[in-house]
């Protein structure tokens, strides 16, 4: 991803990393052990998933632009 490049469709990775990561052992292991490591096809969507940036739904997580006064 280019600086550029506007981040990916957040729902878009992240339904294709969840429907990986339910039927990947691995990558279920690795969920919940950051320990471990996820397999080769589960880290490259799991990088994808981390550079979509914060869920669009989590509306507390965006920044309110400063008040001005009147």
């Amino acid at each position: 991803m280019t600086e550029d490049a506007p981040p990916p469709d957040w729902y878009a990775v992240d339904e294709a990393y969840l429907r990986h990561h339910l039927s990947c052992l691995v990558c279920a292991a690795a969920g919940k052990n950051p320990d471990l490591q996820r397999c080769p096809q589960g880290q490259e969507l799991w990088d994808a998933y981390n550079q979509a940036g914060e869920p669009p739904h989590f509306l507390w997580l965006r920044r309110q632009p400063p008040r001005t006064k009147a």
